[in-house]
């Protein structure tokens, strides 16, 4: 018994012991989807909001996902797809839901190709009581080139969500703003007095890991398929598109790593990947939509330019997920 016991006194057991039978303190680590705008049909087949569906989704999130906290109206959410006033209508419905399912986190993301439009979004997201923050990415077609240049871009929209904090959204991949974060991040913190961090969505780590040497703010991590990466790196929460319906296995993966146990975050961060990697062949946010659909919840199509899967894709896509055992994870 005593060499059993010795055997255990390494620090990664004495961590992993101390998590499992005394879990008296809880992880700040938080997973955060990005989550859909559902859709109806319409007459002329570009999709009409349905803002009734965002309660059944809100609860699919708490009740089958462990979910808190959500990221509304950002890429996965089509935001510059949407009107601004639609987009005024989805973020109403995300307050309204909360409180139906014992309150849940609420970020809005503001970006917009006109700083009017972004100025709005963000007074009309410190009018609502229940919205936590907001974020911003940047305008994808007039685009700054500089820090100064989105510092200055930045600020009102910041002193409109005033005292709402608010978060820069970094995914350059799809806006072509490509400018250094660690020195946007100084200079930001030193000029917007509400600025509290990145939510980062680029495969650039070493820029990431430079950002959170800094020790200025929070750094959201962005990108699924490298979660454990992110963690590793000093991320203090994750948003992401798959949250939406893997959940369950990214928080595995994020206990899995909080307690010490590499392995077993490696197999869990192995099964998000090859989710990914299954579903990807398949188109972005519509397979992500089919996916949730056929876990019980329908939220719609999506609207164009993008394009719903058609029924054979989404039976092979099924099939393609049953393989990986995706359904009994």
């Amino acid at each position: 018994m005593d060499r059993i016991f010795a055997s255990l006194m390494n620090l990664r057991s004495i961590v992993t012991f101390l998590v499992f039978f005394f879990p008296l303190t809880v992880s700040s680590f938080d997973l955060i989807p990005a989550v859909f705008t559902p859709f109806s049909e319409d007459e002329i087949g570009i999709g009409k909001l349905d803002t009734s569906k965002v309660i059944d989704y809100a609860k699919f999130l708490k009740q089958k996902q462990n979910i808190s906290s959500v990221f509304v109206g950002g890429t996965n959410g089509e935001s510059l797809s949407l009107t601004l006033e639609e987009r005024k209508t989805l973020l109403e419905a995300w307050v309204e839901a909360a409180p139906s399912i014992g309150g849940m986190t609420i970020i809005s993301h503001v970006g917009a190709e006109s700083i009017v439009d972004a100025i709005a979004l963000a007074s009309h997201a410190k009018s609502l009581d229940g919205v936590a923050s907001v974020a911003a990415m940047p305008p994808t077609f007039f685009r700054p080139s500089s820090v100064s240049e989105l510092v200055a871009w930045f600020s009102p929209i910041a002193e409109a969500a005033y005292p709402l904090t608010i978060k820069y959204y970094h995914i350059p991949s799809m806006t072509n703003v490509a400018i250094d974060m660690d020195e946007f991040l100084v200079a930001a913190s030193s000029a917007i007095p509400n600025f509290t961090g990145i939510k980062y969505t680029d495969t650039d780590l070493y820029t990431f890991t430079k950002c959170v040497s800094l020790g200025v703010g929070e750094m959201f991590y962005g990108k699924d398929e490298t979660l454990t990466s992110g963690m590793l790196l000093g991320a203090t929460s994750a948003v992401g598109s798959t949250y939406s319906f893997l959940a369950p296995t990214a928080w595995s993966a994020v206990h899995a790593w909080e307690s010490g146990n590499v392995k077993s975050a490696q197999e869990y961060q192995g099964k998000i990947t090859l989710l990914i990697n299954t579903m990807l062949p398949y188109g972005g946010i519509p397979a992500q939509k089919a996916i949730v659909k056929m876990m019980g919840l329908d939220l719609g199509n999506v609207r164009l330019p993008l394009t719903a899967l058609e029924e054979d894709q989404e039976a092979n896509l099924k099939k393609d997920l049953n393989a990986i055992g995706f359904f009994d994870w």
